[in-house]
């Protein structure tokens, strides 16, 4: 099999994996009041553009792949999948792909949440990433990491801001004992 053909079988692939933990987090999850909508749909369209540059550079650039930084991507999934299940497992029901509060909703400060306050969008950091480094789309990587950058640090200010709407002090008071995204950094 052909790197090409290899390539885009990854990516259907990861793209059927990633609807299909979408729709099991879904079924356990329960419904709440949705802040800024649109952000789903901005970083949908953001991913997509991800997976569409990753090849578009994979096709035009005439690279020779470096297999060694193809099995960095295949290492990049090994946190991504660990963090996001555990994130998953230890929200339950809160689990989800919107900003969304529910009305009985608990402020979850266990398991990996005791020590990251969004472990979840940590693992989509290295999802991003995933694709365009198997790919050897160094320019994708660049501009991929940067923009998801921004967009991530939005996100996560404006769900900080609808949780200490929720639960004030209490969140004020997490926020003070926990790390924003990476252990030990930020």
């Amino acid at each position: 099999m052909s790197f090409t053909v290899f390539l885009i079988a990854f990516v259907v692939i990861i793209n059927v994996v990633a609807i299909v933990e979408m729709a099991i987090y879904k079924k356990n999850k329960e419904d709440g009041k949705k802040y800024y909508n649109w952000v789903i749909l901005v970083t949908f369209i953001f991913y997509i553009m991800v997976m569409v540059s990753s090849l578009v550079e994979y096709f035009y650039t005439n690279r020779i792949i470096n297999y060694w930084i193809v099995g960095i991507g295949f290492i990049i999934m090994i946190p991504r999948f660990i963090i996001k299940y555990f994130a998953a497992k230890e929200l339950g029901k809160y689990w989800g792909v919107f900003i969304e509060i529910r009305e009985n909703h608990k402020l979850i400060k266990t398991g990996i949440f005791k020590y990251l306050r969004h472990p979840g969008y940590l693992s989509t950091v290295f999802e991003i990433l995933i694709v365009p480094v198997i790919a050897n789309a160094y320019f994708t990587i660049l501009w991929s990491f940067i923009v998801y950058l921004v967009l991530l640090n939005f996100r996560i200010y404006s769900e900080e801001k609808a949780f200490i709407e929720k639960f004030g002090n209490e969140y004020l008071e997490y926020k003070k004992k926990t790390w924003f995204l990476i252990p030990y950094v930020y």
